[in-house]
Parts: structure tokens; sequence; C-alpha cells
């Protein structure tokens, strides 16, 4: 029965939004950079999340989705919780989702901070109404927290590409797209002063090492020798890809809106035995340039890093300081150096436990369900460098370090409390062979150090040779 009044709420809330944004448009309602229509988001993320539900019920009849009064009761009525699903689920998947209610105000005109209004509110509908599973503390952080960050991010780049590049803008952006269409109004265009885009594709060389170390503390029974040394994937190759994309000036920069700067990286690595996939971002909040010899810029900022492999899962939401800097070399500016760091505070920091990532198997049951990575909080730093020459060519560093804490109520049953030390350097070179084309190779290094209270210690390594050809727009 609930099904079939979904499926009837879907079709009369399309029709209905269909005849009332007529009539506005009848009426000849004009819509500038001012509106702000709360109304209309937090109606289109209603339709939106009723729609996903119903979708979920009676297509992919997902077991979480197949709600009824009772269980929305229970979830009135229960207390909030630190969930069990899977990895990319609560770290990529809740991100995302937030993402959605959150374009729903910036499409409808609303602002950066007004925007968190449909937000909130599309997650604690979601949380609370179209799922049976009890609410949980991490998928508010993600969606409603990270969400809003990833969102904007979305929502500026379709603004950018949405008058030369529909398609790419649409496959970017979609819900700024349907929002647009539904509404009948296109949002402000946000202010640019400079984008820069690089992609690249080649191939890479991967070796990995990973060793158990016994703890007194706990004799795992997986694993009944003292040291249990583990190497897997050593010396295969696999093709990659990798883009770039900087929105904003970064160096001497005043923020007038939030996010008018940030950066993203994606990165994929695959073949038919491995994969690997990271997408690194970071964004102004608030920043003031600052008056030194040289292009300096101190910013309160907003990262969210993302790695997922065969046997790696990393995850930070983190906010924090930064500084970025860019000295004068040369009156024509055809050599630059640049340089920058940033020191957060993680508020969901998620790395894979490996006791359970490579040995449980999840059951159907819910009660038997295992979240195979440990949710923390810590610190978190990042900085980057960069050397770029006509002539010599351009030099590069990446770097980020992560130091998370497990604390009991955030770890699962078979779980245990203790501290992850995260490390991620990518070092490389490129050189122009024709126009806006490039040569490059990096190494990438992921290094990791877990010490666990009840469960042995672990110290875990990938190590990545690229070579690549890119081009930059």
């Amino acid at each position: 029965m609930i099904k079939k009044l979904f499926l009837l709420a879907v079709l009369l809330l399309s029709f209905s939004s269909t005849s009332l944004y007529a009539q506005e448009n009848q009426e000849g309602k004009s819509y500038d950079s001012t509106a702000r229509d709360y109304f209309l988001s937090l109606f289109d993320t209603t339709m939106m999340e009723i729609v996903v539900v119903s979708y979920n019920m009676a297509i992919t009849h997902e077991d979480y989705a197949m709600i009824s009064l009772e269980s929305m009761k229970n979830n009135l009525m229960s207390a909030w919780w630190w969930d069990m699903d899977e990895f990319y689920i609560n770290q990529l998947y809740h991100p995302y989702q937030g993402s959605m209610y959150f374009i729903t105000g910036r499409a409808n005109g609303l602002g950066f901070w007004e925007s968190f209004i449909p937000n909130v509110y599309g997650t604690l509908m979601w949380e609370y109404f179209m799922e049976i599973d009890t609410p949980a503390v991490n998928d508010f952080i993600t969606t409603s927290i990270t969400g809003p960050f990833v969102g904007e991010m979305f929502h500026r780049t379709y603004k950018l590409l949405d008058k030369n590049f529909m398609p790419l803008a649409i496959l970017i952006s979609p819900f700024d797209a349907l929002c647009e269409l539904i509404n009948g109004k296109s949002a402000p265009h946000p202010e640019v002063s400079f984008y820069e885009l690089n992609v690249s594709t080649g191939y890479s060389f991967l070796s990995s090492n990973l060793y158990l170390q016994n703890n007194p503390l706990y004799n795992y029974s997986a694993y009944p020798n003292s040291t249990y040394d583990y190497k897997a994937y050593n010396n295969s190759s696999n093709f990659n890809g990798t883009l770039n994309f900087n929105y904003g000036k970064r160096f001497g920069h005043d923020t007038k809106e939030p996010f008018d700067v940030f950066s993203f990286q994606a990165k994929t690595i695959d073949s038919t035995s491995l994969y690997y996939y990271s997408f690194l971002t970071d964004g102004f909040i608030w920043s003031k340039a600052l008056n030194i010899a040289g292009d300096a810029t101190f910013s309160l900022l907003y990262n969210f890093d993302y790695v997922m492999s065969c046997n790696i899962n990393y995850s930070n939401s983190s906010i924090g300081c930064g500084f970025d800097y860019r000295p004068y070399l040369s009156q024509d500016e055809s050599s630059s150096f640049s340089f920058g760091t940033s020191w957060s505070l993680s508020i969901n920091g998620a790395s894979e436990f490996f006791h359970l990532h490579n040995t449980y198997i999840r059951g159907d049951s819910e009660h038997n369900k295992q979240r195979l990575y440990s949710l923390g909080f810590g610190l978190n730093e990042k900085s980057y460098l960069k050397y770029d020459d006509p002539l010599i060519g351009t030099f590069y560093v990446n770097h980020f370090f992560s130091l998370f804490y497990n604390p009991k109520f955030t770890v699962s049953t078979l779980g245990s409390t203790g501290w992850d030390l995260i490390c991620y350097l990518e070092a490389g070179y490129e050189h122009k062979i024709y126009k806006n084309i490039y040569l490059g190779i990096s190494d990438l290094f992921y290094y990791k150090k877990g010490f666990y209270n009840t469960a042995e210690n672990v110290t875990h390594s990938m190590n990545f040779i690229n070579l690549y050809v890119g081009y930059r727009f």
C-alpha cells in the first residue's frame, strides 16, 4: 500500500509542480539574482526525495527503502547512532546526496549560506522518513556539512559551462539543470576571474606492501604468526587518467563569496586486477590578500578528500586555515613559483580497518553488518609547491598528512579504538612538447600506520610510478 501511495504522490507532485511553475510564468513573475524562493527549493527537495525512495522501493527493491508509518515512528523515537553502511555509501554517496539538496537552493536563487536550509531539511527528512535505518550521526555530517561544499563546486562549475558547453554542464551538475528546467528560470552566474583545466592519461606501475605486527593485547585468530607479511599487486601495470581543475584566483585573493576559489583533482588507475580512485578538493570559505613581496592569501578553507582502491579506504572532511604564496620571479612572469599549506581539524576521518576489510564477509542481517573501516576525528595538513618555466618545464609536489583518533562510540562491534596515521605524497615533472600538449612522469606514494588497542598494528604502503601525456585548456 505504501508503495502505491508514494508512486501516486510522485505523479501528483510532478503535475502540481508543472502547473505551479506554469502559473508563475504566465503571471510574468520576473526572477533576478536577488530572488529568494525558499518554498521552491524545499518543494524541489521534497519531490526529489519522493522520486528517489519510490524508485528504490518499486524498481530496485532496496531493503532500506521499504518504509512504512511504523518505520517513520521508530526513527523519530530512536537515538541517533554511527551506522555500518559501506565506505562508498557513507563517504561518497552521502556528500553527493547532500550536494543535491544544496543545489536546489542555489538553482532557485538562494545564496550560499541560505542554501543550507534545504540541505538540512532534506537530510533530516531522509534520515527520519525515507529509510528504515535508524538516523545516523555520520550521515548527517557527510550530507549536511560536506555536501554543501561539494554542491557549491558543482554549481559554480555548471554556471561556468552552461552558456557554451551545456551537455558537459548537465553531466557535472544534473540537478542544476533539472531545477532550471522545472522552474523555468536560470540562477545568477557567479563571478569568476580565472579558471584552469588540465587532463592527462597514461600508464602506471604499482608496488604494494602491508605488514601486521603482533600486539600483545590481542591475538587475532586470522593471523597466527606474530609477524604477517602481505604483498599484493606488485609490479602490476595499469592505465591512468587525471583531471585537475582550478577555479578562481588563488593568490592575492579577497573572498567575495564562499568558494569563489576552489581546486579539484580526480585520478583513476585501473586494470583487470586493480582499481584506484581519488578525489582531492579544497575551497576558500573566506580569504584575505596579504601585502607582501608577491601575491599571498590567508584563508579559512574546507577540504574534502576521498581515496578508494582494492585495499585502501580513506576519506577526510576538515575545516581550517591556509596560506598560499606566489613570489615575483621575473618581470614578464614567464617563470613562476608557488606554494601553499593548510592545517585543519578533521570532523569526519575514515580509513579501512584491515582486519575486517580483508577477511570479513558482510551479513544480510542489519545486526550482522560490520563497518569495514574506522571513523574518527583529528588533524589534517595539506601542502603543495610548483615551479613552472617555459624552457625547463614544470616541477610539482602535492602532499597531505592525516592523524585520526577512532573513539569507542564510532567503532563497530569487531573493530578497535586507536589511531590512524596516513600520508599521501605525489611528486612529478612535466614538459611541453607541442602547444598545450605535455609529457609527464610522477611518483605517487601512500603510507598508513594503524595503532590499535585490541587488534594488531598495521603498516601499509602503495607506490605508483605514472607516465602520462596531457593537455592544458
